[in-house]
């Protein structure tokens, strides 16, 4: 269970830590301060609505009564069909998406 938890944490670690240099790529150096504090308002709104959702979706499926391990079996399936969505974003991302956060722009303006 540790080494799962570990391998789970790291993989998600690099898809957070990804994401969120690939949202600043675009972003001038004059306007860095401003976006920082949106994304970070941002970040923590959608973890707030994705609690609050899971919470909803719990609550209704467990009815009047607790929430059984069935309820939660069901819940991270659609949790995890969810998150599956993001894949329609990153399946469009091209090889140029980034250039200037990871130093290859000047490449591939070469080419």
């Amino acid at each position: 269970m540790l080494a799962y938890i570990f391998t789970f944490g790291a993989f998600r670690s690099v898809q957070w830590a990804s994401t969120g240099n690939l949202s600043y790529s675009d972003i001038a150096p004059e306007q860095l301060a401003r976006f920082s504090a949106l994304y970070y308002i941002l970040w923590q709104l959608a973890v707030a609505l994705s609690v609050g959702l899971a919470a909803a979706l719990l609550s209704l499926l467990a009815g009047s009564g607790h929430a059984s391990v069935n309820d939660f079996r069901i819940l991270f399936v659609i949790e995890g069909l969810i998150t599956l969505c993001a894949l329609s974003a990153y399946l469009r991302l091209t090889p140029q998406d980034g250039a200037h956060v990871s130093g290859h722009a000047a490449h591939i303006n070469a080419e």
